[in-house]
Order: C-alpha cells, then structure tokens, then sequence
C-alpha cells in the first residue's frame, strides 16, 4: 500500500480570506479547494519531468545521429578516393612493348607501385581526424578489470558522471560501472588502497 503524503500550506490573512471567499462562491470546503491546487502542482511538476527526459532523449538521438553521419561521410570520402585512385590506375596505359617478357615485367611492376599506394588513398583529411580522434581515445583508456578485454569510458547518467565497459553491447556482454572521482574510474583494487 502506498504511503499517503502531507503538504503542508502557509497563507497570510489576504490569502486566506481569498481561499474562503472562493471557496463559499463554489460552494467546496476549503480543503477541497486546496487538495485540487496541490494536484494541479503535481501534474505540472510530472509534466516538467516528462519533458525533461523527453528532451534528453532527443538529444541522444541527435548525438548519435550526427556521429553517424560523421562515420558515413568518412567512409564515403573514402570509397570516393579509392574510386578516383582505381579510375586514374585504368586511364594509364602503357605503350605495348614489342617483346612480350618486356610487357609483362612493366604490368608486374605496376601492380607492385598499385598496391604499394592503394593504403595511401584510404587516407583523407577527415577520415585521418575520424580516425585519429578514435585511436587517441582508445589508447587512453583503462582496461576494464572486470571482463579484461573490454576498455573504460566515461559517461553522464542520472546520478551524474560514471564508467562503462565498451563490452556493454558486445558479446560476451559486459556490464560492469564504476563511479568517477576526479575524472577517473574508482576501481575495486583501488578503493582497498585508500
């Protein structure tokens, strides 16, 4: 069973006399009157917090949307250029030498030039931040003790700042957190040291 709550309200003379002048106009005890006020608050305080995690969800959403995006444009500049590398690679032609073993040691040592540079054109602008940013953050971060193969990044969450496995959403699954102190995880060998 639900615990019943009390409020408790505190009115000057002024306000007082109003709440009984209403009241006798509409013909309601004067409780009755106060009841409906701490409802209509109560509605309006869970509308606030509907909203408010509505707007949290939107803003994930459009977080993750844009990080989408950002890998999408990278992936495709990098198709782009490997389309123009291959495009540039076919438009070359070699003249045809009369010997034959003459045209295939020029064909052996294009392909070797070919695919000493085909990593090279995988490389563009963005994508070297893209992927730079990534390698940064995955090289500072904490192993996770938990699983051991998994690594640790920081997330806000409703009780503020807290440390998650990259394994959350792998298989096998981990879901080991730890609490934040100072911008770094608190982890279980740690605490028995302070």
């Amino acid at each position: 069973m639900a615990a019943k709550q009390t409020y408790s309200v505190r009115l000057d003379a002024d306000q007082r006399h109003q709440l009984d002048a209403r009241a006798e106009r509409m013909e309601l005890p004067v409780g009755c009157l106060i009841r409906l006020a701490i409802d209509a608050y109560l509605k309006q305080q869970e509308e606030k917090d509907y909203l408010s995690e509505v707007e949290k969800r939107i803003a994930v959403t459009i977080d993750r949307l844009a990080r989408q995006v950002a890998k999408d444009r990278a992936e495709q500049q990098m198709v782009v250029g490997m389309l123009d590398y291959l495009r540039e690679w076919l438009a070359f032609t070699l003249p045809t030498p009369a010997d034959k073993n003459q045209a295939n040691d020029l064909m052996r040592e294009r392909d070797k030039v070919f695919w000493e540079r085909l990593p090279l054109q995988f490389t563009n602008t963005s994508k070297a931040k893209v992927t730079t940013f990534l390698e940064e953050k995955t090289r500072a971060a904490l192993p996770c003790p938990a699983c051991g193969t998994g690594s640790l990044f920081p997330k806000e969450g409703k009780k503020g700042l807290y440390w998650y496995c990259s394994n959350l959403k792998a298989s096998p699954k981990c879901e080991a957190t730890f609490q934040d102190a100072g911008g770094q995880p608190v982890l279980p060998g740690a605490e028995a040291s302070r």
